[in-house]
């Protein structure tokens, strides 16, 4: 009796050992990473909805620009542009058109970066 004890206790310890340690080498491995979600503070004045359907695009009153990805609802990237009037995807989805007046600036969506500027 006290050998199967000792066994069912060692089996124990194993199982213990293997999710306190197994567990954590997985995790290891895991990217995580934290995106505080500040949204919009003012009206929204515009948006665009991307070609392929995975982005939404909002410009405020303060000319404050966020995409944010529709499946999960998170913000993606921002953007301040002065005097924005008007936001547009690309037919390809891979770029944000702003018009700003009688300017207009494009940005990467992938990279953040501005790609062209016209005035």
């Amino acid at each position: 009796m006290r050998f199967i004890l000792e066994q069912i206790r060692f089996c124990l310890l194993v199982v213990c050992l293997f999710i306190t340690f197994g567990l954590g080498i997985h995790a290891q491995n895991e990217t995580v990473r934290s995106v505080v979600q500040t949204g919009h503070s003012t009206t929204i004045k515009d948006y665009d909805i991307s070609a392929d359907g995975k982005y939404v695009a909002t410009l405020d009153r303060s000319n404050k620009i966020i995409i944010w990805r529709l499946k999960t609802g998170h913000q993606y990237r921002e953007f301040n542009v002065d005097n924005s009037n008007k936001i547009y995807f690309n037919s390809h989805s891979n770029a944000l058109l702003v018009v700003c007046g009688r300017n207009s600036v494009a940005f990467d969506i992938a990279t953040g970066k501005r790609i062209c500027y016209w005035s």
